[in-house]
């Protein structure tokens, strides 16, 4: 009797035992729910309204994240456009020349290096015999001849070299990332402005409340 009696208390306890383990692994909210109180967007009693603010404030800078994001691709791809019209009509009216160089002069050092850098003004003669003159810096160890080859692109833009093709990928990214970054710096300074006003609201707050709370608090504690 008192054997089956232990044996049914067993098994109660077991039972109970599992069942708790239920309960308690029940009790775990799920990942979206995690993620949500992360966030801030739960229904939790003990938010205050600042900090409601402050969730809104992130949902839309995050929204405006998103669809600068978009926009960031449109100014890329606009720049790429533009770029390869302009590598396309200097592939038409780009001409090679072969330039006088008239004078010789030194520039300020190269920020990056340091030495010295050699400015030459040129002059050259386009197809249809105009003279032209323009200033061009030399690399770095290359000798000043009396001529010079030089890339005169449609706009009459004279340089030592011509441009390579990569140019209007490398515009692209470079428009993109340059709004990116702009976007970010201004999304993240907006932000930064409101959890300040918002931590001044607090604290106001705070000190209303200690205001009331503090008298009862010292004739208790004092």
């Amino acid at each position: 009797m008192a054997s089956g009696i232990a044996a049914y208390s067993g098994r109660e306890s077991t039972e109970h035992s599992s069942t708790g383990e239920q309960h308690v692994s029940d009790a775990r909210p799920s990942p979206a729910a995690a993620a949500l109180r992360r966030l801030g967007l739960d229904d939790n009693p003990l938010r205050r309204r600042s900090d409601r603010l402050q969730t809104r404030a992130r949902l839309v800078l995050g929204a405006l994240f998103l669809l600068g994001c978009v926009v960031a691709a449109l100014v890329g791809r606009a720049a790429y456009g533009q770029e390869t019209f302009a590598a396309e009509r200097d592939a038409r009216t780009g001409y090679q020349a072969t330039g006088r160089v008239l004078s010789t002069s030194t520039s300020t050092a190269d920020p990056q290096t340091g030495a010295t850098q050699r400015v030459v003004r040129v002059a050259w003669q386009d197809g249809d015999g105009r003279d032209h003159r323009q200033h061009l810096v030399l690399p770095i160890g290359r000798k000043v001849t009396s001529s010079i080859d030089v890339w005169v692109d449609s706009r009459g833009r004279a340089s030592l070299t011509r441009p390579p093709e990569s140019r209007t990928v490398a515009s692209g990214i470079g428009a993109a990332m340059l709004f990116l970054f702009t976007q970010t710096l201004v999304l993240w300074s907006a932000y930064g402005i409101v959890v300040v006003l918002l931590n001044r609201r607090r604290s106001r707050a705070w000190q209303r409340e200690w205001r009331l709370v503090e008298p009862d608090w010292r004739r208790r504690v004092l």
